[in-house]
């Protein structure tokens, strides 16, 4: 049998044959620090989700790579956004965690586990919620990998009401 071990710092994915397995492991770090990390594995642990395809992890880290690519489409097309956030996008790897930030930010407040605002992280200067974390195309997009991965029951549908 073959194994391989993708460390995180909360959990590890143990890849057998065509399944990936999440395994638990201490509690170290946050789920925040998990979603800036990895943003699928933090998205796979909210729902509740144990194990997947390979078939099916790899279809969602494609999509997940297309909601990065959408979140920085909406942030260098903001009128609102404070310019320091912009400052970023010269480094690829703060614009990933800028990115993944947002991700976290926008799944936490569509899910319905974490509705107080303390749950939610922030930023300062603050993102333009409607442009960003509270953006129905990301709504949409999230939706849609809660479908891919059969919880989207985890969610509310209609977020921007539901607060």
């Amino acid at each position: 049998m073959f194994l391989m071990y993708v460390l995180t710092f909360c959990k590890t994915v143990v890849y057998i044959c065509n399944m990936f397995v999440i395994a638990d492991q201490s509690q170290r770090g946050s789920l925040f620090t998990l979603f800036l990390n990895n943003p699928l594995m933090a998205f796979l642990f909210v729902s509740g989700l144990s194990s997947m395809r390979r078939g099916l992890w790899e279809k969602c880290q494609e999509y997940l790579r297309k909601i990065n690519r959408d979140i920085a489409q909406l942030l260098t097309h903001s009128r609102s956004i404070d310019q320091a956030f912009l400052q970023f996008f010269g480094d690829e790897f703060l614009r990933l965690l800028l990115t993944r930030f947002i991700f976290c930010s926008a799944t936490m407040r569509m899910h319905k586990i974490f509705r107080e605002t303390r749950n939610y992280p922030e930023s300062y200067p603050q993102l333009p919620r409607d442009e960003t974390v509270e953006n129905p195309h990301l709504q949409k997009h999230i939706l849609e990998l809660a479908s891919i991965l059969d919880v989207r029951n985890v969610f509310f549908e209609n977020t921007i009401d539901d607060y």
